[in-house]
């Protein structure tokens, strides 16, 4: 199973995920979907914005010319810390070159902005499978978040010999019998 996360900026939520399940022996991508990655800047008016291609090393760096102890005392240098050990650079979603077969979003908006990229236009033949766990922005939520994204892929992948969407379908069962909550999906034509 081809398998991508994404959030909104590749930074928190689906690098936590992407960590989590590579550890776990799943093959993954994680992507972001926002024009640009905003970090928070020591005020409220002075986010520090970077490309996506810039690289985590290079955001890092940066962070610490600016002001490494203010930086390390929010989390953020731990943050990019652990993205430098995962992959090179935040990736969005809209420039990607690879398909996938489950699509997992951190956040509603970010589910939504996929599903609108692809209504109505034509890029492929295919599908994909899109599932959202509205996980808050925060260090510790994308800790939970990342558990429970790693729970269903267990279950998906436990179904899968019976067909993707059987194996979704069954995970979603799970995890409403598990959480109480359902997650918002969708079958997206390519």
């Amino acid at each position: 199973m081809r398998l991508a996360v994404s959030c909104a900026m590749n930074q928190n939520r689906s690098m936590q995920a992407h960590d989590l399940l590579m550890k776990k022996g799943i093959a993954v991508k994680s992507f972001g979907t926002n024009s640009v990655i905003r970090l928070p800047g020591e005020t409220a008016d002075a986010a520090n914005v970077y490309e996506f291609g810039t690289t985590y090393k290079e955001i890092h760096e940066d962070l610490c010319r600016k002001n490494e102890e203010y930086y390390r005392e929010t989390g953020i240098l731990y943050l990019l810390e652990r993205n430098m050990r995962v992959k090179e650079k935040p990736e969005n979603f809209f420039e990607r070159s690879n398909e996938f077969d489950l699509v997992i979003t951190c956040e509603e908006k970010v589910f939504t902005s996929i599903y609108e990229y692809y209504v109505g236009k034509k890029v492929g033949s295919g599908r994909f499978v899109m599932v959202n766990f509205d996980i808050k922005d925060t260090p510790s939520d994308a800790v939970t978040g990342a558990l429970e994204i790693l729970e269903f892929v267990e279950e998906v992948n436990r179904f899968e010999q019976e067909g993707l969407e059987y194996a979704v379908r069954m995970a979603l069962e799970r995890h409403f019998e598990r959480r109480s909550s359902m997650l918002l999906f969708s079958v997206v034509s390519l």
